[in-house]
């Protein structure tokens, strides 16, 4: 009797347990095995029953149908014609014949392995539209009206892969959790909004309404909060120079702190607290028995960790760190220290 997919799967989870099998052969039958009793290909209650039951003979099989049937009863004849069926199924969705099966896993062919984790794998994902994880994208009319012919290694659309984990719906999700909703929908239902909206009013003594203007606060005062907002330019003519005009609504400013350095207050005040706190006991024995090029060092030392707060040195050290890394951090994405994830954006 020619063998059929099941029936080498089979053979080759007795060579598993038996130990023969290579390694990352073995790791990937279980992985096979799980994929072919799960059924999740078929819709078949026969076929989903045959693959649970794939080590049972036909006999076996044919028998413990019958004892959970009583009303669809089966021959021994049609469970082998369907087992028949799935095999040649399987071979066909893996691209390999009982054969090539078999010596794949005994020897680890390399291409054929690769090509049964990949098919794997796909199956585990599930056919779904994975555009819908990125709303902003697919959806905010960013990207240009047009389709295109370029093809690219995923590897190297690592930064584009990037920037669409930071936008994946789930992540917009979990930063939404953290704000008050209805605080969110009054700022979007504001901001929608015209900033100036044309009124009619009644004035006293005028028997025709005038023409006026209503400001929206609170939309002027997000743009405020936001600090987005710029003056509008005049355009000089050829008989008037108009200077620049100041901002009419102001970002919002950093406070002010005694330092040239590119911190806030909170860093600043703990900056000025270590520089006026009394010594002691050992600082002061320690300071003490410091040569002068001892302290030299030690000041150097400090000059070369606040320049790090400076812009110039802030962006002089990133450069050490590629782009992805940085993005992952700021984003929480890294292995915890002592269990602790600080996370770096509010």
């Amino acid at each position: 009797m020619p063998r059929s997919f099941l029936s080498v799967l089979k053979n080759l989870e007795r060579s598993s347990a038996d130990g023969v099998l290579p390694k990352k052969a073995d790791a990937l039958l279980r992985r096979l095995i799980g994929f072919v009793e799960g059924g999740s290909f078929t819709k078949s209650e026969t076929d989903k029953f045959i693959l649970e039951n794939f080590r049972l003979s036909s006999a076996e099989m044919t028998k413990k149908w019958n004892d959970l049937h009583f009303d669809r009863q089966k021959e021994d004849s049609t469970f082998r014609g369907q087992v028949s069926l799935l095999g040649h199924y399987l071979s066909s969705l893996f691209s390999v014949t009982p054969d090539e099966l078999s010596e794949a896993f005994l020897i680890s062919e390399a291409g054929v392995l690769k090509r049964m984790a990949g098919l794997l794998d796909a199956f585990a994902l599930g056919d779904f539209d994975l555009t819908e994880r990125f709303p902003a994208i697919a959806r905010g009319g960013f990207l240009p009206a047009y389709t295109t012919d370029s093809a690219y290694d995923m590897k190297d659309c690592s930064r584009e892969i990037q920037l669409l984990k930071s936008l994946d719906r789930s992540v917009v999700e979990e930063m939404l959790s953290e704000v008050d909703m209805d605080k969110l929908v009054y700022v979007m239902q504001t901001i929608r909004e015209p900033l100036v909206k044309d009124m009619q009013a009644e004035i006293a003594g005028k028997k025709k309404k005038v023409r006026t203007a209503s400001v929206n606060c609170g939309k002027l005062e997000f743009c405020r909060v936001y600090g987005m907002a710029k003056a509008v330019q005049p355009k000089s003519s050829a008989n008037r120079e108009v200077s620049a005009q100041d901002l009419g609504v102001p970002a919002c400013r950093t406070e002010e702190v005694p330092y040239n350095l590119e911190f806030s207050r909170a860093l600043s005040d703990i900056l000025t607290k270590r520089s006026e706190e009394r010594l002691t006991g050992e600082e002061a024995v320690r300071w003490s028995g410091m040569t002068e090029a001892q302290r030299d060092e030690e000041k150097r030392r400090l000059v070369r960790f606040l320049l790090a707060f400076t812009k110039e040195g802030f962006q002089h050290l990133l450069k050490r760190y590629h782009p992805l890394v940085v993005q992952e951090v700021l984003n929480g994405d890294y292995p915890a220290e002592q269990g602790a994830v600080y996370q770096f954006r509010k």
